[in-house]
């Protein structure tokens, strides 16, 4: 009788509903739940999580080395070029994660924008540093096989190029704080 009472309490009750059809129930609730906040009905909000897909896709190819092969010919032996096109859209997966409409929603996430800017900034400057300009051809090279070979990611810089880099990643934190007050009176959705 005790054995059973055990075995019903602890091993049905606790382990077997908690675990399983309860603990699955409730954590499916609490996924939906989450979801459902970043789901807007706007078609270009679903365009843009796939275009975070498809760089998060190529990130990972890139720092796992999964396809059929890759080639950098970088100096600092890291795809910083790829990380410096793709690190905003990190910044903007962290800005469409921020509940609410409130002023304090709205801080962090000018906050947010101003960080990312600034990193993507500092990436920029390795890449200044590292660059040399005696060499005419395309530099910090990021190449990978995706898809089967069929299709390949390729990245480089030259010398008018890395001007570009560095110009855009330099301006892009005094657009932020030059928005920073008109950015108050916008909602997000707007």
């Amino acid at each position: 009788m005790r054995l059973g009472r055990v075995l019903w309490k602890k091993g049905d009750g606790a382990v077997i509903d908690g675990y399983g059809p309860d603990g699955i129930a409730s954590r499916v609730q609490n996924v939906t739940t989450w979801a459902v906040r970043l789901q807007t009905g706007y078609l270009y909000h679903y365009a843009f999580a796939m275009l975070i897909g498809v760089a998060l896709l190529i990130t990972w190819s890139m720092f796992t080395g999964a396809g059929t092969g890759g080639v950098h010919t970088t100096p600092i032996d890291w795809p910083i070029l790829s990380l410096t096109a793709f690190l905003p859209l990190l910044g903007v997966l962290f800005i469409l994660l921020v509940p609410g409409e409130d002023e304090g929603s709205k801080k962090n996430i000018r906050m947010v924008t101003l960080v990312t800017t600034g990193v993507t900034f500092v990436l920029s400057l390795a890449i200044w540093a590292f660059f040399d300009y005696t060499n005419p051809g395309f530099q910090f090279v990021e190449q990978r096989d995706w898809l089967g070979g069929n299709i390949s990611y390729r990245m480089g810089v030259d010398g008018i190029s890395v001007l570009f880099v560095i110009l855009t990643t330099f301006l892009m934190p005094f657009c932020v704080l030059a928005s920073w007050k008109a950015f108050r009176s916008a909602s997000r959705n707007t």
